[in-house]
């Protein structure tokens, strides 16, 4: 982000840099706010929730350009979503697999959550290189986003698809 605003936007180091501390503070703030708030709404809507909120402000990022206020606004909701994806996705074990199971998914679901948190560095380095902008790199994350809100959107609760005959 910070490289974005300042290459790409033309903002100066000091502004584009506070959108690191921003995005920091609102992962904080998810995780103390969100976390406890999917007790009572449901882990299974907050993701979506989180995944929507990702996507429209991937799409809102380079939309809102070098509107400072705006700009902040956005990558904080993201700091919020991403603030909350991986262990509320670890509380979701719970809610979609068998108790017996529940550490053995964790243990599946890390690496992913890894390889995505490093490709998407390499990834995007290598579009903007390429590119000589950022555009590219914050289309696939609002896709992806959509995609993983489309995905969890299909998700059903351990036990509701056992035969109860």
């Amino acid at each position: 982000m910070v490289d974005y605003a300042e290459y790409q936007l033309g903002l100066t180091k000091a502004i584009a840099s506070r959108l690191a501390s921003v995005h920091g503070i609102g992962q904080v703030v998810g995780v103390l706010t969100v976390l406890p708030l999917s007790d009572s709404l449901g882990r299974k809507k907050t993701i979506l929730i989180s995944n929507a909120l990702i996507a429209v402000a991937m799409v809102a990022i380079p939309v809102v350009g070098n509107q400072v206020l705006l700009l902040y606004f956005f990558v904080g909701c993201v700091g919020i979503a991403y603030g909350t994806t991986f262990p509320i996705y670890g509380l979701c074990a719970g809610d979609y697999f068998p108790r017996e199971t529940i550490a053995t998914v964790i243990g599946a679901w890390t690496p992913f959550y890894g390889c995505g948190a490093i490709l998407t560095h390499w990834i995007s380095g290598t579009l903007r290189d390429t590119t000589g902008v950022y555009n590219h790199a914050f289309i696939i994350s609002a896709i992806m986003a959509f995609v993983g809100l489309l995905l969890m959107s299909r998700v059903k609760k351990f036990g509701t698809m056992i035969d109860k005959r």
